[in-house]
C-alpha cells in the first residue's frame, strides 16, 4: 500500500487481525511510483469518495487494468469492464472477485491494461487536461 492517510494505523492493525501483515507492505508516501507501478499487475483504488482520482491516470499511463470504487469521478476514468471495473462502494465480496479474475486471467488483464493506456492517452495527458480546462475557462468568459 503506497501513500499515508489518518486511518493507516487501522489499516496496519486490520491487516495484523487478517494474518496478512506477511502479504502486505505499507510504504508511505513514496517518490518512486511510477517506477512501482511498472511492477504491479493492478491497480486498485477502493475509496469511500473520490473527486477526480489522479492515482487511476498513473496506474492507466502505467498500462495497469484498474479496480476502483464506482464513487466520485472515478466512472469518469474507470469504463467498466473495458479498461477495468467499477465496484460498489464497501462491497468487498465484489471486490474480491474482480480482483480473482484479473489475477488469474492474463489476457483480461492485458487487454484492460492497453485500453487503460489508450485511453489516458486520448483523454488524460497533461497536454489533453490543459486543453480541456482552458476550453472551459474560454467558455465561462463568453458567458460572462
Amino acid at each position: 500500500m503506497v501513500g499515508d492517510g489518518p486511518l493507516r494505523r487501522e489499516i496496519e492493525q486490520l491487516t495484523a487481525q487478517l494474518g496478512l501483515l506477511d502479504r502486505v507492505q505499507f510504504t508511505g508516501t513514496r517518490r518512486d511510483v511510477p517506477e512501482r507501478l511498472a511492477k504491479a499487475q493492478i491497480l486498485a483504488l477502493i475509496s469511500r469518495w473520490e473527486g477526480f482520482p489522479l492515482t487511476v491516470i498513473e496506474g492507466m499511463r502505467a498500462g495497469l487494468p484498474t479496480i476502483g470504487s464506482d464513487v466520485g469521478g472515478v466512472r469518469e476514468a474507470v469504463e467498466d469492464g473495458q479498461n477495468g471495473f467499477l465496484v460498489p462502494r464497501e462491497d468487498p465480496e465484489e471486490l474480491s472477485r474482480k480482483v480473482r479474475i484479473l489475477l488469474t486471467d492474463a489476457q483480461l488483464r492485458r487487454r484492460m491494461g492497453q485500453e487503460g493506456r489508450r485511453r489516458y492517452e486520448s483523454m488524460f495527458t497533461f497536454e489533453k487536461m490543459y486543453e480541456r480546462t482552458l476550453e472551459v475557462y474560454k467558455q465561462a468568459m463568453l458567458t460572462r
